[in-house]
């Protein structure tokens, strides 16, 4: 085998393990081999610098969805004290599915604006999301409940986010519960 040292090598080989390599690299003059070993070294850091990168970007999302909940948490307690006026919406930065059938969900006419699986991701932000805990915070929104803390001139939308939001609620505790292995 007649090697140039000029000339670049690729090691793009299908099923090469490192053994290959140590045979080629017995042949390849050393500036090749000092190539290969600063490549790997480059690949290796650029892939640290990745998985770092997204750990933060994950970090910081985390922490934005757990402000949200605290936020519309608040929110919620407001109006579930006294006659409300205004139904505690999910805020617009917890808006991030694309999915077509939770696009069409969420532009609907008195609807909640979101889909469930946005109202899963800020709720898991509590810290708290359990098959208990679920049930418990259901019924907040059961749409009885929800007529009696509206002002009668708002009862009849906030009744019907209720229900849309309860319907939520019981399909997020149905998928817990599979996913906990309970009987549905």
């Amino acid at each position: 085998m007649i090697l140039d040292s000029t000339a670049e090598y690729s090691y793009d080989v299908p099923n090469a393990d490192e053994s290959f390599f140590k045979v080629f690299d017995s042949f390849a003059p050393p500036e090749i081999i000092e190539k290969r070993r600063l490549a790997r070294e480059s690949e290796r850091i650029a892939q640290e610098f990745t998985k770092r990168r997204l750990t933060t970007v994950r970090r910081s999302e985390q922490q934005r969805f757990e402000r949200l909940y605290v936020d519309w948490q608040r929110v919620c307690e407001i109006t579930f004290k006294g006659k409300a006026r205004n139904f505690p919406h999910l805020p617009r930065e917890a808006s991030f599915c694309k999915e077509l059938s939770c696009v069409e969900r969420k532009t609907e006419k008195d609807g909640l604006g979101a889909c469930k699986h946005e109202v899963e991701k800020l709720l898991r932000a509590s810290g708290r999301y359990s098959v208990e805990w679920l049930r418990s915070q259901r019924l907040n929104w059961h749409p009885d409940r929800m007529g009696q803390r509206f002002e009668p001139r708002f009862r009849a939308v906030a009744i019907q986010k209720a229900t849309a939001m309860y319907q939520t609620f019981e399909e997020l505790l149905r998928e817990e519960r599979a996913r906990n292995g309970e009987d549905v």
